[in-house]
């Protein structure tokens, strides 16, 4: 999992030194997609390297980015709408999605959506978005699935 800076540049780059070094980019996940690129163009360019997409921000919905005041952070709705069109573009099986929940304040008991969050919330909403179950699964249990499943090397 790589953590990019704000600019949208960020995620190609540290991809760019990955590839170089020999990682294997269709195991590695790009962290805040959501808050870093929203340029299809270059969005489209880095899914190709193989890399994972990862929509972590589910359950922000304050457009106010107060790291950087130059993004206009999506809400779940517009978060939705770049699945689809990842989907659409042939990059279903590269995406992830969570929630951030890195404060008390997105807890439910400090008013927050809680971590029930996506499966409560965005799954359903997806389903009336037009998303099929076969997409569903592959970005919530066959993407992840694959990603953390380690296989022992045989000696």
């Amino acid at each position: 999992m790589a953590h990019p800076g704000r600019n949208a540049v960020a995620p190609q780059e540290i991809v760019d030194i990955l590839q170089n070094a020999g990682a294997d980019l269709n195991r590695t996940i790009i962290c805040h997609i959501d808050r870093t690129i929203f340029d299809k163009d270059i969005l489209c360019r880095l899914a190709e390297k193989g890399v994972i997409l990862e929509y972590d921000l589910f359950g922000h919905e304050n457009s106010v980015y107060p790291f950087n005041p130059d993004i206009d952070q999506p809400n779940d709705a517009k978060r939705l709408k770049w699945l689809r069109f990842l989907i659409v573009e042939g990059f279903g099986k590269q995406i992830v999605v969570s929630q951030d929940c890195d404060n008390k304040i997105y807890l439910r008991r400090y008013g927050g959506c809680g971590y029930g969050h996506i499966l409560e919330n965005v799954v359903p909403k997806m389903r009336t978005r037009g998303f099929t179950e076969e997409e569903i699964n592959t970005i919530f249990v066959e993407t992840p699935k694959r990603l953390f499943t380690f296989v022992k090397p045989q000696n």
